[in-house]
């Protein structure tokens, strides 16, 4: 795996020593001042393990980090400011950073001191045939073939969903998932102009270059939502991870234009969706068909718990 190549050797090392493949990696957490961890797939769910016999230093770790940058980290200036970005060498790769923080007035100027590094890779999983028609179903808003064997030939027009979950649960691997069902030529019964705000970088990787799919990286996802609707006439706008108010007012925008809204948000329960307030505005004025609650089997695959509020 190329990302191997941007870590020390003692990592590889590490991980073959507790028999973890690379291809089992979800994210490595890389610590200095305290234990490093990686998560791994295991049984359906991503397992958390110590690795106890790995320490860094904070200049470790920025060299690590300009590895993962190729040698460019100033290009990512505004995404260490902002915790978290993607690197272009690295589709689909995201990196978390954390430490001291330089502020003035409450606005940040520079990461200091780096202490933490969260690495999360992509996986690219392709749920069964008979998860996909239920997928397709969901996103139809059709009730009668929730259960039910759905051709993934289906035509009929898409319904604003929204799927939640808490972190882990494999939100952002379902709309990879997902846009490949829709808009991948080959695979879709008629692929579709897809809209992808793609603000942490993680939805569209190397994966997508049979797509029909016009990407926003790095745009704040009410601008790339604006922009979308304005200048590219989608078919349908898929989101990861929405959840502010300006999100929110130009998602009611995009509805009045009539276009349907693929989504994912953090949450354990329908109730405490709901309770965050840009959650129940876009309740309030109807805008989804459907919450549909996400969690992975024993075997990999996707279970769904679907349905509308009371």
């Amino acid at each position: 795996m190329e990302i191997a190549r941007c870590l020390p050797e003692s990592v590889a090392k590490q991980l073959l020593s507790y028999g973890i493949a690379w291809e089992r990696v979800c994210e490595l957490h890389l610590r200095a001042g305290s234990c490093p961890s990686v998560g791994y797939a295991c049984g359906g769910k991503i397992k958390t393990l110590p690795l106890a016999y790995l320490s860094f230093t904070p200049e470790e770790l920025r060299d690590i980090l300009g590895r993962l940058c190729a040698g460019s980290v100033h290009v990512y200036d505004e995404g260490l400011l902002r915790g978290y970005f993607s690197p272009l060498t690295l589709p689909g790769v995201r990196i978390g950073c954390a430490g001291r923080l330089l502020c003035a007035g409450g606005v940040p100027q520079r990461l200091q001191q780096l202490t933490s590094l969260c690495i999360r890779l992509p996986h690219a999983v392709m749920p069964s045939a008979e998860v996909r028609g239920r997928l397709l179903a969901m996103i139809r808003g059709d009730d009668a073939d929730m259960d039910g064997a759905v051709s993934i030939t289906d035509k009929r027009p898409l319904s604003s969903t929204l799927f939640y979950a808490p972190p882990g649960e494999g939100k952002t691997t379902l709309l990879r998932c997902l846009i490949r069902a829709l808009c991948a030529v080959g695979e879709a019964a008629e692929p579709m102009n897809c809209a992808v705000l793609d603000t942490s970088e993680e939805l569209c990787g190397t994966e997508i270059a049979d797509c029909t799919v016009d990407r926003f990286s790095g745009y704040p996802r009410g601008l790339a939502m604006a922009l979308a609707v304005r200048a590219f006439a989608p078919k349908v706008l898929v989101c990861d991870e929405i959840g502010t108010d300006e999100e929110a007012e130009e998602i009611l925008r995009a509805q009045a234009c009539g276009i349907p809204l693929i989504a994912t948000a953090h949450a354990d329960t329908l109730r405490t969706l709901l309770r965050r307030p840009c959650f129940a505005r876009l309740h309030e004025n109807g805008v989804f068909v459907r919450y549909v609650r996400i969690f992975r089997k024993t075997d990999g695959q996707f279970g769904f718990d679907a349905g509308m509020p009371a």
